[in-house]
């Protein structure tokens, strides 16, 4: 199917990203001479409303979202593809078990696409191969055109002031969220946990999986409740995520990382980080702009080790030196060390400690800039996750 009009949602994004995305892949389709329609759901309040939105779009020959409106259902139970009359894409970007409503209401029918392979594997593990249409993986992308770099090395480093930048929300892990579960499900999160952070990646769900099995339980078993201890992965996700978002800050100050930090959480503890130049919070344009005065962007996949963020691209693009802790998608992209940095959880300050110095070696860093913002402005744009996203539609019903 090569469609000729694409319905592309937009709605309420945290820092705007997912509506930056949106306009990122209208202009991606309308390259290929694809007609995008974008429909901002925010102000839409009522099924009424949402219902002549919609049609009043005019035909369409599929439909592209993050998440908003991919679950819905009107209270005649149409469904958005019924209502459309075309296929579904929903992107998952973010882990798709902590979205278990919208994954449990979504149409049979959809295409899912995630941003790391295990995060499709999981959702066919607790799903079944036919709950949806297709599923498949479809990496992030960056966003923005590539920022010209400057001729030389010293004027790269005069024109970026920032050393090390970071945008994100802190974390600070003090009780795991099944901390109040009954002790023996408690022990099986806590083993499945401490399974995932000392290793350097296991996906959440394989964690658990491994854990149940350690304990003489089969997790294929048609057995309520170990499937819905399985479907609780997500607790799983989220606490491996905080705990070592706060060991990278932890890490960076014993080594006396110099960062530029953006984002929400800081402010109580502030004084143990030294090293952090905290300035507030800011939305996904301001950080672009921000990027394009950083010498090194940092980015913390977490749980994310097969798979991408966009920030990476992004980074990139914007013509700093991306690091990131280890995904096997970017070690198979990028080669590290020429075109990204890569850090790994398994020795941590030791890695923190060599962007430490890079960032004072304007020589080096130009030239892994200008090799990774010219991988990524060729391979690594919404342009080239459009026949993904196509090939998805063909599938959906």
């Amino acid at each position: 199917m090569t469609p000729s009009r694409v319905l592309l949602i937009k709605g309420v994004s945290r820092y705007d990203v997912l509506r930056d995305f949106i306009d990122a892949v209208g202009e991606a389709f309308r390259a290929r001479d694809i007609e995008p329609v974008v429909l901002d759901s925010t102000p839409l309040k009522t099924h009424e409303e949402i219902f002549r939105a919609l049609k009043g779009v005019g035909p369409v020959d599929m439909a592209f979202t993050f998440y908003i409106f991919g679950h819905y259902v009107d209270p005649q139970r149409r469904t958005l593809g019924e209502i459309i009359g075309a296929p579904v894409v929903v992107q998952y970007v973010d882990y798709p078990l902590s979205l278990r409503e919208a994954l449990d209401n979504t149409d049979s029918a959809a295409a899912i696409l995630t941003v790391d392979p295990s995060h499709g594997e999981a959702i066919q593990k607790l799903y079944g191969p036919r709950r949806f249409a297709h599923l498949g993986f479809n990496p992030h992308a960056g966003t923005g055109e590539a920022f010209a770099l400057p001729a030389s090395a010293a004027q790269f480093a005069a024109e970026r002031p920032i050393p090390i930048f970071f945008s994100g929300t802190y974390y600070r892990p003090v009780d795991p969220p099944w901390k109040d579960f009954p002790a023996n499900i408690r022990r099986v999160f806590d083993e499945a946990a401490d399974y995932a952070v000392s290793q350097e990646f296991v996906p959440a769900l394989d964690a658990l999986d491994a854990t149940l099995k350690r304990m003489g339980l089969d997790p294929n078993l048609p057995n309520p409740s170990i499937r819905q201890v399985r479907f609780l992965a997500d607790k799983v996700h989220e606490w491996v995520r905080a705990l070592r978002r706060y060991r990278f800050f932890e890490a960076a100050a014993k080594v006396g990382l110099p960062l530029t930090v953006y984002g929400s959480g800081y402010d109580d503890d502030l004084p143990r980080f030294p090293n952090i130049d905290y300035r507030g919070i800011c939305g996904f344009h301001d950080a672009i702009r921000l990027m394009q005065q950083s010498r090194i962007v940092i980015n913390i996949n977490a749980n994310f080790g097969r798979g991408s963020h966009e920030r990476p691209f992004t980074a990139m693009l914007a013509g700093a030196v991306a690091a990131s802790d280890h995904s096997s998608y970017y070690a198979d992209q990028f080669d590290a060390g020429r075109e990204m940095m890569l850090f790994r959880w398994q020795h941590l300050e030791q890695d923190l400690a060599g962007l430490r110095d890079l960032a004072e070696n304007p020589a080096r860093l130009w030239q892994i800039a200008q090799a990774g913002q010219d991988k990524t402005s060729r391979n690594h744009r919404w342009a080239n996750r459009i026949d993904a996203i196509i090939s998805a539609a063909s599938d959906g019903r």
